[in-house]
């Protein structure tokens, strides 16, 4: 039996990570990995049950955040609104954040999960996103139309459905740029004033 150490374990994590981020999970090859080890694949396989294992460790803390997200989410809805008046923008501004953030604190992850999965057993994870999302959000905005703030005013499923591919393609767009916390700062601000005040209240002005 072959005896496990955290410390390799650590190595081949990281020597996974640069190669697929590098070349994706489809193209990425365990014996290129091992070979970059000074090892075999059975090197590997002593502490991964595949190459799917791998990545789906390697992109644990994002689903993870993102699960612990949607399973929290529903149940303070109510309450939001109704003790804190929040408003659509504030609703939005709020995930628009979280997603920004996870970007800050996982960068590499994010990318991994949302431009390097194809083949994967993650490369559907955008969509259950926005789908989820989407069932939340429509949840969400039928709560706040019953407020007394945003009376009369209904959004429509197709509308929210955009608008949470919105929210999600922006922060693909973003990792596709590798683009700085201080420019994202920008961009968040940017978004949500023209989202919700037109283009004269943009920062840009």
């Amino acid at each position: 039996m072959k005896v496990k150490s955290d410390e390799t374990r650590t190595l081949i994590l990281k020597v996974a990570m640069r190669a697929f981020l590098e070349k994706g999970f489809g193209a990425a090859s365990l014996r290129d990995m091992a070979h970059t080890l000074n090892g075999t694949t059975g090197l590997i396989y002593t502490y991964f049950k595949n190459k799917n294992d791998l990545f789906e460790t390697l992109v644990h803390p994002v689903v993870n955040a993102f699960e612990n997200r949607l399973a929290t989410e529903d149940l303070p809805i109510k309450d939001a609104v109704e003790k804190k008046g929040m408003s659509p923008k504030a609703w939005f501004t709020k995930n628009l954040h979280f997603m920004i953030s996870l970007i800050e604190k996982y960068p590499d992850e994010m990318k991994l999960l949302f431009l390097k999965a194809d083949n994967s057993s993650l490369q559907d994870y955008k969509n259950l996103l926005i789908e989820q999302g989407t069932i939340r959000s429509l949840a969400a905005f039928r709560t706040l139309e019953r407020s007394e703030d945003f009376k009369g005013q209904e959004l429509s499923e197709f509308f929210v459905i955009n608008l949470v591919n919105f929210v999600i393609n922006i922060v693909v767009e973003i990792l596709k740029q590798d683009k700085k916390p201080q420019e994202i700062a920008v961009f968040e601000n940017e978004i949500t004033s023209f989202l919700f005040s037109g283009w004269k209240a943009s920062p840009m002005r």
